[in-house]
């Protein structure tokens, strides 16, 4: 069975939302990638976003500690390298 990131209450989300990593933003400054999804009408939408820790509540009875755990340069270079590789489908390399 594939894993699934632990739930949270989430402002930002207007309710229950997947916690996917934590970010390190300096001292004393932690924010969170969520995910939810969204009823339009018609279709479910994905949503993802980042926000700051204050954004989060845990929930009973979720076990937090499988989620990872990074630095604020590490995202922004993953999002550095997903941006040339879309630009143009080669990656940074080429």
């Amino acid at each position: 069975m594939p894993r699934v990131p632990p739930l949270v209450r989430s402002a930002r989300a207007g309710g229950i939302a997947y916690l996917l990593r934590w970010e390190w933003e300096g001292p004393h400054r932690w924010a969170a990638d969520i995910a939810w999804v969204e009823w339009n009408g018609q279709d479910w939408t994905p949503c993802r976003t980042h926000v700051p820790a204050s954004d989060i509540t845990p929930l009973p009875g979720q076990k937090y500690k499988s989620v990872s755990q990074i630095k604020r340069v590490e995202r922004e270079r993953d999002e550095r390298l997903k941006a040339s590789r879309d630009t143009n489908g080669r990656g940074p390399e080429h």
